[in-house]
Formats: structure tokens, C-alpha cells, sequence
């Protein structure tokens, strides 16, 4: 989106001035926006987009087309940080209808969306925060009532609760993107959005690094099972012994693998979460699996 400020020359008042507007650029679509002044066109220099030294009551004026300047300049700042597209619409349309809606209720579409998709792992963080949202502030609540200071309280809340920082982050990074995706979808006017100032990477902390020991993979392989197991047991066993061997394949897309995934020793496979092509080899432990 590009601002300039041109006189309209086209157009002369009885006093021989002419408008000065504000001229939109945005994918080779112009809008002209009246800034409700005017000068004579000797006054006003196209180049520097400027009112000449010698201009009547120019510091006035010029003063005037500044202000207006950063109040779009601003509008466009504020859609940007609110990951909202920059166009005509989103930035001349003050008045945009918007479907009155609980952020309670947005959250159960935004998950039964989710299951529908087959995102349930990202479904259970969603509900997650559900729970612990509507725990914290069990009277109706609209997005237009989440502000910063209710951020505070709710952080404050889940501390309570007993949540640790990474878990804190993972439910805040949620109702931050249901929020962001209520704006997207005009449920609700953003006039301000606190997380702007509420920071939620705040609380992501750095944790230890665990894996699983060598010998502890031996002696799973070893074990004998009682005679008394269920006859899913051996097959769980093989499917975590062939994903440790596999570099970490995960069960849904080891359901999925095909004889043809299978070649030259090296699995080829798409990640069902990502979509991303991925390969490994096939170890001869996976094999014995």
C-alpha cells in the first residue's frame, strides 16, 4: 500500500485553489481520499509532496496533512500486526458487519473443525485451553472483553493451578490464534489487540533433554511378556521398537506405510501431520519388528 499526497489540478475552487488528497496505491488500484484542504497550485510542490516556503499559513496546514498521513500510516500498522490483509476494504471500512459471537462458542467450532480434519492433537491443546478459560472466567465472555489486564489475571490463575511456564505458553499461543482467527473471520471489530503488548514466548522455558537409553532398549527386547498379556502387547512392542529404529516414525504414519513405501532398504513416506516427504533406513532391527 502506497500514500501520496497530490493536488487535484484538475479541479479549481472560485478562489483559484485546488483540493489536496491522499492518493492509495494498492495492486495498481488507486482510491483518492479528500483531506478536506486546498492551495493555489503555485503553492504546492508535486516533487517533494510538499507545501512551498512561500504558501499562506503553510506550517498550519502542512501540520495538518502530517496528522493525516500517520493516522493511515498507523491503521496500516495496526492490520499488519494483527496478521490482517492490507487493502481498500479492511482499511477504509470502519464500519465492518461483524457476527456477534462467545469466545466459548468459537472455540467449539474451531475444535470440531479440528476432529473434522483429523487434527486431534492440536483439537486436545484447543480444549485444553477451552476448559481452563471457561474455569477462569465462567460468565460469558466476548472477544471484545479480552484485554490485557484479563491476560495478566489469567496467566496469574493458571499459575494457580499449578500449570508450568510451557504449559502456560502452549495455552496462550491458542487463545492467540483463536483470537486472530476470530478477527480474520469478522466475528468480532479489533479495535486494539492485546496481545500486541502481552508477550506469550514470554513463557516458553528451555527443558532438559531426554531420551531413551540403549539399555533400556535392550532390555525391552529381551524381556519375556507373562503368559498372562494381552494379545496386543508384543504388537505394541514391536510398533515402539520399530519406530525407535526408524528415527522416530510416528504411529500414524507407520499405519499408513505401504510394501511400495518400502525400498532398497530405506522407507519413503509423507508425514501425515506436515505432508513433508520424508525417508529413513531401514534398520535391521525394524525389520526383526
Amino acid at each position: 500500500m502506497k500514500i501520496k499526497v497530490v493536488l487535484r489540478t484538475g479541479r479549481i475552487y472560485k478562489n483559484g485553489q485546488s483540493p489536496l488528497m491522499l492518493r492509495f496505491t494498492h495492486e495498481r488500484n488507486t482510491k483518492l481520499v479528500a483531506l478536506g484542504l486546498s492551495v493555489t497550485p503555485c503553492h504546492w510542490d508535486k516533487d517533494t509532496e510538499m507545501l512551498r516556503p512561500n504558501c499562506p499559513e503553510r506550517a498550519t496546514l502542512q501540520s495538518q496533512i502530517d496528522s493525516a498521513l500517520a493516522g493511515y500510516r498507523k491503521k496500516i500498522q495496526r492490520l499488519e500486526a494483527l496478521d490482517m490483509e492490507v487493502n481498500f476494504d479492511n482499511l477504509f471500512n470502519q464500519t465492518v458487519k461483524c457476527t456477534p459471537q462467545l469466545v466459548d462458542s468459537y472455540f467449539e467450532q474451531q475444535i470440531a473443525a479440528m476432529k473434522r480434519a483429523g487434527k486431534i492433537n492440536t483439537a486436545i491443546k484447543y480444549t485444553a485451553t477451552r476448559t481452563s478459560l471457561s474455569k477462569f472466567h465462567p460468565a460469558k465472555l466476548r472477544f471484545e472483553d479480552i484485554t490485557p489486564k484479563l491476560l495478566d489475571d489469567f496467566e496469574t490463575f493458571l499459575h494457580g493451578e499449578g500449570n508450568l511456564p510451557n504449559s502456560i505458553a502452549t495455552k496462550f499461543s491458542v487463545l492467540k490464534a483463536v483470537y486472530n482467527k476470530a478477527i480474520t473471520d469478522k466475528i468480532f471489530l479489533c479495535k486494539e489487540n492485546p496481545f500486541i503488548v502481552y508477550k506469550v514466548g514470554k513463557h516458553w522455558t528451555q527443558t532438559r533433554k531426554r531420551a531413551i537409553q540403549k539399555e533400556d532398549i535392550q532390555r525391552l527386547i529381551q524381556a519375556e511378556l507373562p503368559a498372562t498379556r494381552s494379545p496386543y502387547t508384543e504388537f505394541a512392542r514391536d510398533i515402539f521398537l520399530f519406530s525407535y529404529f526408524s528415527a522416530g516414525i510416528n504411529f500414524k504414519d507407520i499405519a499408513t506405510l505401504r510394501y511400495a513405501d518400502m525400498e532398497e532398504n530405506r522407507i519413503f513416506y509423507h508425514r501425515h501431520k506436515t505432508g513433508k516427504a520424508m525417508t529413513c533406513r531401514l534398520h535391521p532391527q525394524a525389520k526383526k519388528a
